[in-house]
């Protein structure tokens, strides 16, 4: 079968239209003054030489039949694979490579939640492990797939070997099977089958969404088995045990009923746990339920230290405001937990004091249910406490970032890598130095150094201003740090690069194992002199001896801390502490009166205030609803306010303490509580409750929002603009609800994320405003624990679906060595594939350019070509033996042309008898004499014959007659073509 041809790109030739004309009109008007032969020539080199380009540039294919085979592993690597099944699948995988073709290829993806292209298709497979790290929650069988169509060469047929327990939890595989089979792939399996046969689970834990205080109801557990056995039930309501039960359990469902009330007006988790025999997997033994119960608004008050919370905790209590003081350490490790609480307020704290969930769940708190948040200054607060990047500052109305024009001291930090040798060591290296690099501001400088991946010590980032952030945290998640030898390289490098910055606080920052050989103490003591302080963080040590104690000795020398890490979540808290050191240059510590909005509603009935002693610079935000209440003597905010989402949020930069408040404590007397209690009033949560009643469902990783809606008389509310928002504590997202009855809205969203879940409903009521109703949802545990065995029906559809195989399972014995083979039979029809030339076009199109040179620029006559070809041949063909049997052959033909063009020549001039009728041998030369040698003959190569001329316009010379012969001597033209 010919081959066919195609262009990606058909456009171009149209340019033929154009260069065609174009080398013609050349040719015709050339000045060159080739030859005809040379012209001809020089033209159909053209001619080829444009085809070429413009099929190049059309993007030339030849369809060609693909005859080798690429076969791509899938592999599950989910939770609900058992762990030996997972090592056997791998085991399996590179055997049945052993088995493949020359001719084939083979590669491997690995899936779980998500899809990883571990190895591409090559000529050879081979693994010891598994270095892609896919999500083990979930099972998405038709992400794999579609990775694997993608990762297919083009010229080759395709065939997918799924080796899975067909537990798909997300996404659709035999959907995705229909795309396979159009796109020529096979989908074979290989099972992997298992079965728990003694299992007993937690399904469910019922409580209500809302309840009243002192009203009694019911929270039910669904219990299922696979057996018949017993079991003991323990429900907590927020941590604490409440209830115990031991149940008998029979085959099937079992309902197992709590009897509670509630005394507090907060919300409640509910959790219920199990533990019974027969069982065999312990994640799935327990569940979760929320209920919210509301009562007075309360406000939570986080400080630094208790103490220094006093001076505004009373102001609050003073003014009848339910305040709960605590310390970050305290601060609520759940969504559900902030609900009981309508404001949160963030006194002189910093950022390394939460955990970077906790911060997601304050933005999540006032953007999506509505609560309050005011950050309170001081100097572990804003910009100087690393809140800069981080979702509590995308909450608040100002920004860490000082852009007004003025000079202001800045830092420079060179953070050291060394973090290969402990799990997932460099992944966590990659994300602190991230919150470092979020938490600098524009004008500070940041630099990351590593042993890198020549072995040898680098500087992975260059120390530059942090201003493009985006551009070095994409530079940061590139590098991979080795395994350090020494630190007196690296320190001499940071010292180099530290030393030439003009920052004015300079500071190294060292992770590590403590495993490298420390560096002099001549170095130790010149970065001490330079004001260079270091600071280093051990993560499981070698040595606590050796090691540990070169690191303390480091930070203790310079003036920097040292930290000794149990657990890697401990990393980020101590790098945003670390940036702390050099970001202090925010801090305005001098006295000062605050200018005060005019008219402003929020400050209405106070006088006006006494000076503070200082404050935290900060930028407000542009964009809309931002409000400058207070300002500074340099026009600095000291009180922003506005709206964020279905929330407040307020900052005031200056503090509410003895240290720059002290003037307002003193002074102002009562006017300093009232200023308090105002700002939180208008932060607190709405009160303006919608009369809903509302049902969650979870089943299969969706979840289903049932909501009738009633007004205050019981009647059905319509056509409402309801907007909803879901929120973990992942993440957000909107929640549509449309109306499918009168009163009744229903609305439903993906719960991928085990833990709580937070539904929001909103609408605005023209007679009070903005009305907010918060529900709740739990998933206790992923579905992968929910399977007991493997799903059989869709591990048959797929290869029936593509015309694929169903083989062995993974754990049936032997029949192996026949798999293997069938997996890389070659049974497919021969399909076409493409085939780019154009690289093969611009290659011919670059060597027919030089020869198109040559023939114009260079002189070559065709018996110029004809001797360079028999020097050429000549002493090959005496090396073949060939050259004294072709001579006898040559010679005389050669003779005989050279004499009649002679005689053509001859004829023009008009000095030459016609030939003779018939060729005789020319008559022998009379014997040399004894004065002059016997005549040589010569083989004359590349010579022009006289009286011809290259070019045809040429008018010959006539030549002298020539004597005539003597008696006995031959004619001249004899002797002249012997001679030749």
């Amino acid at each position: 079968m010919l081959p066919r041809i195609g262009f990606t790109h058909p456009t171009y030739l149209l340019l033929l239209l154009a260069w065609l004309p174009a080398i013609l009109w050349w040719h015709r008007r050339s000045l060159a003054g080739l030859a005809p032969h040379r012209a001809r020539l020089a033209l159909v080199l053209r001619l080829i030489l444009g085809l070429l380009l413009v099929f190049a540039l059309a993007g030339m294919q030849v369809t060609r039949p693909a005859r080798k085979l690429a076969v791509l592993f899938v592999l599950d690597r989910s939770n609900s694979i058992p762990e030996e099944l997972r090592q056997a699948s791998l085991q399996f995988v590179n055997q049945a490579a052993e088995r493949m073709g020359r001719d084939d290829l083979a590669g491997l993806v690995v899936f779980g939640a998500d899809p990883h292209l571990e190895v591409e298709a090559s000529p050879a497979l081979r693994l010891g492990q598994i270095h892609s790290l896919p999500g083990r929650d979930f099972t998405d069988i038709a992400a794999a797939i579609r990775l694997a169509l993608a990762a297919f060469p083009d010229d080759a047929q395709k065939r997918i070997v799924l080796i899975t327990d067909g537990n798909e939890n997300l996404g659709a595989a035999l959907q995705e099977a229909q795309t396979a089979r159009a796109a020529g792939a096979q989908i074979d399996v290989v099972p992997i089958r298992y079965r728990y046969p003694n299992e007993i689970l937690v399904e469910k834990l019922i409580a209500p969404a809302e309840a009243k205080v002192g009203e009694p109801f019911e929270v039910r557990a669904i219990v299922s088995s696979t057996a018949a056995g017993a079991a003991t039930l323990r429900l907590f309501r927020d941590g604490q045990q409440i209830a115990t039960r031991r149940i008998a359990v029979r085959p099937g469902k079992n309902l197992v009923r709590f009897e509670q009330s509630l005394t507090r007006s907060v919300p409640h988790t509910f959790e219920v746990t199990l533990e019974g025999e027969p069982d065999q997997l312990r994640q799935n033994n327990r569940a979760l339920a929320l209920t919210l119960i509301r009562g007075r608004p309360r406000v939570l008050l986080v400080a630094s230290e208790a103490a220094d919370a006093r001076f505004l905790a009373s102001a609050l209590r003073t003014q009848k405001i339910d305040v709960e003081v605590r310390e970050p350490g305290q601060l609520p490790r759940s969504l559900a937990e902030f609900q009981a609480f309508d404001t949160i307020i963030l006194s002189d704290v910093s950022a390394d004091r939460l955990t970077p969930a906790q911060m997601r769940m304050i933005q999540n708190n006032v953007r999506d249910t509505g609560a309050g948040l005011i950050m309170v200054g001081g100097v572990n607060s804003f910009g100087p406490g690393a809140w800069r990047g981080t979702p509590v500052e995308e909450a608040l109305p100002v920004s860490m970032e000082v852009r007004k024009q003025r000079v202001m001291p800045t830092g420079a930090i060179a953070m050291v890598l060394h973090t290969c040798e402990f799990p997932d060591g460099n992944r966590w290296a990659r994300q602190t130095a991230a919150l470092v690099i979020d938490a600098l501001g524009p004008d500070d400088e940041v630099g990351v150094l590593l042993f890198g991946s020549f072995a040898r010590e680098e500087w992975g980032i260059e120390l530059q201003r942090a201003r493009d952030k985006e551009f070095l945290k994409s530079r940061l998640f590139q590098l991979n740090p080795g395994d350090m030898p020494h630190f007196q390289r690296i320190l001499e490098m940071a010292r180099d690069g530290l030393r030439r910055s003009r920052a004015a606080v300079k500071h190294i920052l060292i992770i590590s194992d403590a495993d490298p050989q420390p560096p002099s103490d001549a170095l130790i003591e010149e970065l001490r002199r330079l004001r260079i302080s270091i600071s280093t963080v051990t993560v499981f040590p070698h040595s606590m001896e050796m090691g540990v104690a070169t690191m303390v000795r480091m930070a203790e020398r310079t003036g920097g801390r040292h930290y000794l890490v149990q657990a890697p979540e401990e990393i980020p808290a101590i790098f945003l502490k670390e940036a702390q050191r050099v970001l202090k240059s925010a801090i305005v510590e001098e006295p000062f009166t605050p200018r005060v909005l005019p008219d402003a509603p929020l400050l209405r009935g106070l006088s006006p205030p006494p000076p503070l002693r200082g404050y935290v610079a900060v930028s407000p935000k542009e964009a809309p609803g931002v409000e400058v209440l207070m300002a500074s003597h340099k026009d600095d905010p000291v009180l922003v306010t506005w709206r964020y989402g279905l929330g407040k949020a307020i900052a005031f930069t200056s503090d509410a303490t003895n240290r720059w408040a002290a003037p307002w404590i003193a002074e102002w007397g009562a006017q300093f509580n009232q200023f308090w209690a105002q700002l939180v009033r208008w932060s607190l949560r709405s009160t303006a409750r919608a009369n809903f009643d509302t049902a969650v469902e979870i089943h299969e990783r969706r979840g289903r929002v049932i909501l009738e809606a009633l007004d205050a008389r019981g009647r059905f509310l319509n056509f409402l603009d309801l907007r909803g928002t879901v929120t973990s504590e992942r993440q957000s997202t909107s929640l549509r609800m449309e109306q499918t009855a009168p009163g009744r809205y229903e609305g439903t969203f993906e719960a991928l994320d085990t833990g709580q879940y937070l539904i929001t409903l909103s609408y605005e009521d023209p007679a009070v405003g903005q009305r907010i109703h918060t529900i709740g949802a739990a998933v206790p545990y992923s579905p992968e624990y929910a399977e007991i065995e493997a799903n059989d029906p869709l591990l048959t559809g797929l290869p029936e679906v593509t015309g694929g195989q169903l083989h062995p399972a993974l754990t049936e014995p032997g029949g192996r060595e026949a798999t293997y083979r069938r997996l890389f039979r070659h049974d497919r029809r021969s399909h076409s594939a493409p085939v780019d030339v154009w690289p093969v076009l611009v290659l011919a199109a670059t060597w027919l350019l030089l020869v198109d040179i040559a023939v114009r620029r260079v002189l070559v006559t065709p018996g110029e070509v004809i001797a360079w070809c028999g020097e050429w041949l000549a002493p090959r063909l005496e090396r073949w033996g060939l050259r004294r049997r072709q001579e006898g052959r040559i010679a005389p033909e050669a003779l005989r042309r050279l004499r009649h063009a002679k005689w053509r020549a001859r004829r023009r001039i008009g000095d030459e008898p016609p030939p003779p009728a018939a060729e005789s041998p020319a008559p022998a030369p009379p014997p040399p004499t004894a004065a002059e040698p016997p005549p040589q003959p010569t083989v004359v190569w590349n010579r022009p014959v006289p009286g011809l001329s290259d070019r045809s316009d040429a008018t010959p010379t006539p030549p002298a007659s020539p004597p005539q012969p003597s008696p006995g001597e031959a004619p001249a033209a004899a002797r002249e073509e012997t001679t030749a």
